[in-house]
């Protein structure tokens, strides 16, 4: 693209690592390894331009002293170092160049690495990513406070169960259109403004097209990613943890047609909360199901006696700690993260839960949505009654027939000092259909059955590296089964690949649809 005449389908440059500078310094001598994406102007997704050239450069303030390293993935050839002269690197198969920034010694500083197509192109601005230096840590760290569920946004117009709320009146109101971003306020009342993220159920209702919807903060960059692919007419929910953009806001795009959404707030993460998390492997601790082939004996089955499904306006209320939970009973637990899974219910129904005891009323808000003999999983974050000890339960409230449903413990919150939570830019690390770098361990292709795909995820997208000052000790990511040949079921757990697949699930794919949960 060197004369008058652009000849790369080239239009745009994704930078995967998030701007430390906008939420603290890098420690010195820190690493960020991240990629810069190479994408064609398709709409509404732009994609990966396949063997793409880019020009890559690296400005640093008179204080600093960080350094650059580049792989031209084209030929292979690895760079020492990126200079402030922009120097051309070739992509992979996946329009991509891996980049590695390393903080310098300075008390201070601040560098910014820039890819542009051309380094004079008046008609194709440059994208540059920002890093501060220092000794002030690497990233803004918060707990996590879990809340009673509250319904903070509704675009379909007032009725029984609608309140009247930002997003069904005013300027701007009203389902949210094709191509369109909504803004939502999500501070305020029981989430402080010195929230850094936020934790969400977001329903997609009914949309006009098949569609997808993203999350991501207010006045961050828009992401690749997506949270909810609903087909038409469906009505589909999944769990976001996302971090609040400007003025304690979020932005939700809709991709095709129209959507009506209703957003319900599980809880928020700041530096005041109380809850570190405690990741576990997955473990099954309740199922309604008669016992039988992958179903044991536990305290929702009433040990083993039967089927004990969930009926119309019933609540299902357990304890957490019981059926070989990895939880502790220690008076230390705020809240606890499980899969749950609502499995072939009678008729079309919603599902909700709450914390305990049973006596609690439920919210009016929904965690799963589903139709008459589906399966359906979606993640909860949810507060357990303070301090307890035998009594840790959940509620979970079905609305309509009966249901059962089984649920897998990921983890937990307590007052002790554990993992606390750094919210980035959504940003896509795995694609399956197209493959992505080899050292993330995403090669293109489909999973055969029963197979495992082992994805490297620290060091990736602004993840710290591990054995670094901030080493990664759990991540949250969103993941979508798609073109499944037949109906089946995904897990999601630790690595190596050598794990033992525990007895859970996270996904429930039908054939060909997309599914997908936090």
């Amino acid at each position: 693209n060197t004369g008058t005449y652009a000849f790369s389908p080239v239009a745009n440059y994704v930078i995967s690592a998030v701007p430390i500078a906008l939420t603290g310094s890098l420690t010195s001598g820190q690493q960020v390894v991240f990629t810069v994406t190479a994408v064609d102007n398709s709409t509404p997704t732009p994609q990966p331009v396949p063997g793409a050239f880019m020009n890559l450069s690296l400005t640093s303030s008179g204080a600093s002293l960080g350094s650059a390293t580049g792989v031209d993935s084209f030929s292979g050839f690895a760079f020492a170092k990126i200079t402030n002269a922009p120097q051309r690197f070739g992509s992979n198969s996946a329009g991509a160049v891996t980049v590695t920034y390393t903080a310098g010694s300075a008390t201070s500083g601040t560098d910014t690495i820039t890819a542009q197509n051309r380094p004079t192109s008046p008609t194709f601005p440059p994208v540059s990513t920002t890093y501060s230096y220092g000794s002030s840590g690497a990233f803004t760290q918060a707990p996590y406070t879990a809340v009673t569920p509250f319904r903070v946004c509704d675009t379909r117009p007032v009725g029984p169960g609608i309140a009247s709320n930002q997003c069904n009146s005013g300027v701007g109101s009203g389902p949210i259109l094709q191509n369109q971003t909504r803004p939502i306020t999500v501070t305020g009342g029981s989430v402080p403004t010195t929230a850094t993220a936020i934790v969400v159920n977001l329903t997609a209702i009914a949309p006009t097209a098949g569609t997808y919807l993203k999350l991501y903060p207010t006045g961050g960059t828009v992401s690749t990613t997506s949270n909810v692919n609903p087909q038409k007419g469906q009505v589909v929910a999944n769990l976001v943890e996302v971090s609040i953009g400007t003025a304690g806001k979020i932005n939700v795009f809709n991709a095709l047609g129209s959507v009506n959404i209703a957003l319900d707030v599980e809880g928020y993460v700041d530096a005041t909360s109380l809850g570190f998390f405690h990741a576990t492997s997955p473990v099954r601790i309740c199922d309604t199901r008669a016992v039988g082939p992958g179903i044991n004996s536990n305290q929702c089955n009433d040990t083993g006696s039967g089927a004990h499904p969930i009926g119309p306006g019933g609540v299902l209320n357990f304890n957490v700690t019981s059926s070989g939970s990895p939880i502790p009973n220690t008076g230390v637990v705020t809240a606890v993260v499980f899969n749950l899974t609502a499995i072939g219910p009678t008729t079309a129904t919603a599902l909700a839960a709450y914390p305990g005891p049973i006596s609690n009323p439920h919210p009016n808000v929904s965690n799963i949505n589903l139709n008459a003999h589906a399966a359906v999983p979606n993640r909860i974050m949810v507060a357990v009654p303070s301090a307890c000890t035998t009594a840790c339960t959940v509620n979970i409230w079905n609305g309509l027939g009966l249901v059962n449903v089984a649920v897998d413990i990921d983890g937990w919150f307590s007052t002790t000092s554990a993992g606390q939570f750094t919210g980035l830019n959504p940003a896509r690390i795995c694609n399956t259909l197209f493959g992505n770098l080899s050292d993330q361990g995403c090669n293109k292709g489909m999973i055969p059955a029963r197979g495992v795909l082992n994805i490297n995820v620290a060091g990736i997208d602004g993840v710290p590296v591990l054995g670094s000052a901030h080493s990664p000790t759990a991540v949250v990511v969103n993941v979508t089964a798609f073109n499944a040949t037949t109906g089946t079921f995904v897990t999601v757990y630790p690595g190596p690949a050598s794990s033992t697949l525990p007895n859970a699930s996270d996904l429930n794919a039908p054939t060909f649809e997309p599914v997908t949960n936090l």
